[in-house]
């Protein structure tokens, strides 16, 4: 089996396994990022790519938000 594969089922077991939706949606990009490296510039098209960059910006907003939210005692 390959390294591609054993990543990919790996990368699965751990997104079916998570009860945060957050990592959930991690592990969901993370599975896309292994395939785009796998199969470089011929996995999605340009506007795909910009679709789900611009998801990873807002999530990542939302958590610095919610971690601004935090006060320390």
């Amino acid at each position: 089996m390959s390294t591609f594969s054993t990543l990919m089922r790996r990368a699965d077991t751990l997104r079916r396994l998570e009860n945060d939706p957050v990592r959930f949606e991690w592990w969901s990009g993370y599975i896309r990022g292994l395939r785009r490296a796998h199969h470089g510039e011929q996995f999605g098209t340009a506007a795909e790519y910009e679709l789900w960059m611009s998801a990873v910006v807002r999530l990542i907003h939302h958590a610095q938000r919610a971690d601004a939210d935090i006060k320390p005692d």
